[in-house]
This record gives structure tokens, sequence and C-alpha cells, in this order.
């Protein structure tokens, strides 16, 4: 008898061809987010290039005032670190606190204190500003400092000028 011989199957039938199949497959997507990080030596930047970038990519934050180290001070310490006051205002035994009032770099600081004890009581960093991270920046703020301070950023009554007049920084107890 003469022995039958049976049609070859095609090579996409056979159950080895996809697991191969599936195996290169994983192979290149695993290995493709690696050819995207490396860099020949041509494209590389030098760390001075890469610092160049971030700074142009990033203007520096200026803190102006440090709030967070004044907001614990009596006002002898805070007369003490930023000097003499460009004004002082002191309304003996009306209802509003004494003032005294710092410039720097275009910002204006007016510090309220107890006159009993010459604790801070608040802080009212003042300048027109369209951005709320200028303001926070400039006084070395967190928004959300839950110990030592609360901030309150000051509407302008003309947004036509700026969105921001300043923050308010009131001392926690």
């Amino acid at each position: 008898m003469a022995e039958e011989t049976k049609p070859k199957k095609p090579i996409w039938k056979k159950w080895w061809f996809w697991l191969i199949t599936i195996f290169v497959i994983i192979i290149i997507a695993s290995s493709g987010g690696e050819e995207k990080k490396k860099r020949t030596p041509e494209t590389t930047p030098l760390p001075q290039q890469q610092k160049q970038q971030v700074t142009q990519e990033k203007p520096q934050i200026e803190i102006v005032f440090d709030i967070p180290f004044l907001i614990r001070k009596n006002i002898l310490e805070v007369k003490a670190t930023l000097g003499k006051p460009i004004n002082e205002y002191d309304p003996g035994y009306g209802g509003t606190l004494p003032t005294v009032i710092y410039q720097k770099n275009g910002y204006e600081l007016q510090i309220d204190y107890l006159s009993s004890t010459g604790d801070v009581a608040e802080i009212f960093l003042a300048k027109n500003s369209n951005s709320k991270n200028e303001l926070l920046n400039a006084g070395n703020l967190d928004e959300n400092s839950p110990l030592l301070y609360s901030v309150k950023l000051q509407p302008s009554l003309r947004p036509d000028i700026a969105k921001y007049t300043g923050v308010h920084i009131y001392r926690w107890k």
C-alpha cells in the first residue's frame, strides 16, 4: 500500500510560529524605549550646554523677603534682620496695629505687630502682579503651609492693571 502523505500546514498555522512571533514583538517593544533615550555622542549636549538650556527654560526664582523666617520673630528681631524700615507707623492706642514698611526690588513688605509684645501679627507683601507664583516665590512662601502661617492672595480692584496687589500672610498662634 502506498503511504498517504499529509499536505504540509502553512507556517502561520503552526503553534511554534506564533510563539516566536510573540516573543520577537515583546523584545522589540521593550527595547524600543531605550533607543529613544540613547544618543550619539554628536547629539549629546555637554554639561555646560545643559546648564544653559535649563537656565533659559526656567527663570531663576528670586526670593526678595524670607517671610517664613520673619513670621515667628518679634519686631526687634525683624529690624535686626532687615535693617531700618523706610517707614514706621505707630497709631498709639487706636484700633490698628503698629506697622513697619520695607521696600526691596519693587516689592513692599508691611509688617504689623502687637505693641504689647512686639510679636509679628500679619505681613503683607505688596506688588501688582498677574502671577500668584511670582508673589509666593518673592516671599519664599508655601501656599499650603499648615504649621507656621496662612496665605491669602489679595485680588486687585483694577484687574486691567494686575490680577493681584499682593499677598497677606497671617501667623498661626
